[in-house]
């Protein structure tokens, strides 16, 4: 099984991903269609860790759009569905490799791939935040090394640790057609970091 997901995760690579990197920039630039809402099936591999993170993930990124995202357990192979999405936590180990990156997370259409290397609880719903991003159909607002104040940035450590209004301005940009002429939703970036602990686990809210 290990060698199958890396086998796709290398052939995905070759024509252009989105991901989230801690190091080096993913070079990616597929761009997944804008829809109204989505299914997210999360399979077992996920860890708790994961699991939390996708709460709060979905819990942004549907205060901050107009997107609903509906999270169900248990695997579910999404064929032709542009809306569904399948989240593993995998080995990146081989991957990374093979492509000399340092990857913690890969979205491609259908799926959505975490890290077993992601130790933090912290790292771990940044990463989630911005793989969901991509699967909304968000792209890296810069080229890394860059620093803007976005979840989306492509090295995690140099971006925000939450949705800020650069990712909402670029949703805002790429809104599904079912939208036209719904104004774009207000945004006002809250200071400090959003359901982020020191004790490595989800926090009170701002």
């Amino acid at each position: 099984m290990r060698s199958v997901v890396t086998l796709v995760l290398l052939l995905t690579f070759l024509v252009l991903a989105c991901s989230t990197v801690d190091e080096v920039d993913s070079g990616g630039s597929l761009h997944l269609p804008a829809l109204q809402s989505y299914t997210v099936y999360v399979d077992p591999s996920v860890s708790p860790l994961g699991q939390t993170a996708i709460v709060e993930a979905v819990r942004q990124w549907e205060e901050f759009t107009d997107v609903t995202i509906d999270v169900r357990q248990g695997p579910h192979v999404c064929i032709f569905e542009p809306s569904c999405f399948a989240v593993y936590e995998i080995n990146f180990a081989d991957f990374n490799t093979i492509v000399d990156g340092s990857y913690i997370g890969y979205t491609i259409p259908s799926f959505v791939f975490l890290s077993t290397a992601i130790s933090s609880y912290d790292e771990e719903q940044d990463t989630v935040i911005h793989e969901f991003g991509h699967m909304l159909g968000l792209l890296h607002p810069c080229t890394a090394p860059c620093f803007e104040d976005a979840i989306m940035n492509p090295t995690y450590r140099n971006g925000a640790d939450e949705v800020t209004c650069l990712d909402v301005e670029q949703f805002n940009a790429i809104r599904p057609e079912i939208d036209a002429g719904v104004p774009a939703m207000a945004c006002t970036d809250a200071s400090g970091p959003r359901d982020e602990a020191a004790d490595g686990g989800p926090g009170g809210d701002l």
